[in-house]
């Protein structure tokens, strides 16, 4: 019988290995093509993923931008630059646009990462709001001096007087009148007497917040914000509060309350020229000092009221709701060195020789504050959303919604 060589096995097992040797080469090639190709794949899927987002952050960033600045046109050059790492640019499209009436407006976002782009478009409902409603202080007409001052929340100081409007009560008609919605007793016009530029010099501002003036000088680029808005100075009808009700009760010729604790709103009628004491009071609806609705803060202050001994003044919700210290004829003064502390909205004509004064809600000074110091204030929205009746403001608070978002060929 024939018998196979030993060289022969030899052979073939050799020619087996060279040919699983080459099999085995040839799947390792395709594998590795295989793997490059998914990589690529994985690395254009990353790239658009990341455009996607970018175009997100984008889109969250106009919203954002128009709820400062309601006629935001997109990202300037400069914007761009800055904003180069997150890879977006915004561009508004042509349409309305108003600094203080509700408007709609779209935008066109892009998002790009290497060479993937996602754009989309989005249309937004933007009320601009009024400004003065946002703030924890608003400083309107003059001057704004003292020391150790907090503000938790933003606050505005007109430096230029002309920039605010004035509301008038009855009917007015013109180029440089602003009407509101929200009120039909009268409108906003420019002032019109011009009046020198005030002054700011506040040591030890401790501000949780933004500064917004309308020019910057620069000493403090990272708590200044410029002003895009013209304000409207707010307007008031105070008689309703003269009728006696469940919460409220009125004095009339009342020259000094002292030692009064009372959850009532306390309403106080006083002739020109007079001035009112709170001494050791506890009204926590809140204290309205009456004065006439077509009263001009510019003519100096028609009342005056003096703090004494240690106060509270709002905060009960069932009957005060809002009211602080309400009194837009009135100058505030304290004298001592205890605390008064006022919670709701207080809108004063102005403050001199103010101590310890704690604010809590929104407060509003119709012209100057002298010399004030170790007082504080601090914003609370739902004061600021719920006011109390009788203040005149031109607009609601500001909001930005987010009507569409589609995707833009």
């Amino acid at each position: 019988m024939y018998r196979p060589s030993n060289s022969n096995l030899n052979g073939s097992v050799l020619l087996m290995t060279l040919v699983i040797s080459g099999l085995i080469a040839m799947v390792s090639l395709s594998f590795g093509e295989s793997v490059s190709s998914q990589m690529g794949v994985a690395r254009k899927g990353m790239s658009a993923l990341h455009a996607d987002l970018a175009a997100q952050s984008g889109l969250e960033y106009a919203r954002r931008r128009v709820s400062l600045d309601p006629t935001w046109q997109g990202t300037s050059a400069e914007e761009a630059n800055r904003l180069a790492p997150l890879g977006f640019s915004v561009i508004r499209e042509p349409g309305e646009v108003s600094e203080f009436f509700p408007t709609q407006a779209s935008f066109v976002v892009e998002g790009t990462k290497g060479e993937a782009h996602s754009k989309i478009r989005t249309s937004m409902d933007i009320e601009p709001g009024d400004p003065v409603r946002t703030k924890a202080l608003s400083v309107l007409g003059g001057d704004f001096s003292g020391e150790n001052v907090d503000i938790n929340g933003d606050a505005i100081w007109i430096d230029l007087p002309e920039f605010a409007w004035v509301f008038k009560h009855g009917f007015l008609e013109g180029n440089d009148v602003h009407v509101s919605s929200r009120t039909s007793l009268g409108a906003w016009e420019r002032p019109s007497t011009a009046r020198p530029r005030p002054n700011l010099q506040v040591a030890r501002m401790n501000l949780r917040g933004l500064l917004f003036r309308q020019i910057s000088d620069n000493n403090a680029p990272d708590s200044e914000c410029e002003l895009q808005q013209p304000v409207h100075i707010p307007g008031w009808s105070l008689d309703p509060w003269l009728q006696e009700n469940e919460c409220t009760r009125v004095f009339r010729g009342n020259r000094r309350l002292k030692d009064i604790k009372m959850k009532k709103t306390a309403v106080v009628l006083l002739e020109a020229g007079e001035t009112l004491v709170l001494e050791d009071v506890q009204l926590f609806g809140g204290l309205v000092l009456w004065c006439e609705n077509n009263y001009n803060p510019s003519d100096g202050p028609r009342n005056t009221i003096v703090l004494r001994g240690k106060n509270y003044i709002g905060g009960e919700p069932e009957c005060g709701g809002s009211v602080g210290l309400i009194a837009p004829g009135a100058r505030v003064i304290s004298t001592g060195g205890r605390k008064t502390d006022i919670h709701g909205l207080s809108l004063w004509h102005s403050a001199w020789h103010l101590r310890r004064i704690i604010s809590r809600g929104v407060t509003i000074v119709l012209d100057e504050i002298n010399n004030m110091k170790d007082c504080s204030f601090d914003y609370n929205f739902e004061i600021a959303n719920n006011p109390p009746s009788g203040i005149l403001f031109f607009g609601d608070m500001p909001k930005v919604d987010v009507t569409s978002v589609s995707e833009k060929l």
